[in-house]
């Protein structure tokens, strides 16, 4: 195991790993979305179905404990980069000179990844802790953003927050992964700007 600590350990190695566990948790993102567009057949059976479905999987548990430790992970690394990134380098330069690459996205990762954390709590403590597992899901999710318009404008904003994460997390995992070729650039970045606003950030809201 000593060569895959040592591989974690470098500053590849991080980023590698965290742009694997980036994309775990985008593939994730599209099947819970999957789940919550059920939501739209304004009749509780398909999605309550669905919710006892999940609920009934022997396997839940093991994939829950498995998606915690993909989160925790790619949080930590992301944390612990930008912490030795800021070591080597305690204090900014006095001018700055911005990488063509730099947008709203990429500064703004820590802050967006924070917010979706709180979010992720909150989220699971609304409809995972709070749900007995026997009265229907679909009633309270519908209760939850019902009765309070607070509740809408949070998960508004938390998906906005992911949105903006994501528009530049996505290619990232791929330059991370050596995979952002120059030919195929263009085309990622296409893809990560449809997937993060048009499909998570709008999906999710609607």
């Amino acid at each position: 195991m000593g060569w895959l600590q040592r591989f974690v350990s470098s500053s590849i190695g991080k980023k590698q790993v965290m742009g694997v566990t980036g994309l775990m948790l985008c593939v994730f993102l599209l099947l819970h979305l999957a789940g919550n567009l059920l939501l739209f057949c304004n009749t509780p059976g398909p999605f309550d179905s669905y919710a006892d479905a999940m609920r009934s999987n022997p396997l839940l548990i093991p994939m829950e404990l498995g998606l915690f430790a993909v989160f925790m992970v790619h949080i930590g690394l992301g944390f612990k980069t930008r912490f030795e990134n800021k070591s080597a380098r305690p204090q900014d330069y006095a001018v700055q000179h911005p990488a063509g690459d730099l947008t709203l996205g990429s500064v703004t990762m820590p802050y967006t990844g924070l917010a979706t954390l709180a979010f992720l709590i909150y989220h699971l403590y609304s409809f995972r802790v709070k749900w007995d597992g026997e009265s229907s899901l679909y009633a309270m999710v519908h209760s939850h953003f019902a009765d309070s318009g607070l509740n809408v404008i949070i998960y508004v904003a938390a998906m906005l927050a992911l949105g903006l994460h994501l528009s530049h997390g996505f290619q990232s995992a791929f330059q991370s992964l050596g995979l952002y070729h120059k030919k195929y650039r263009p085309l990622i970045r296409k893809v990560g700007f449809v997937y993060a606003w048009g499909v998570v950030c709008l999906g999710f809201s609607s």
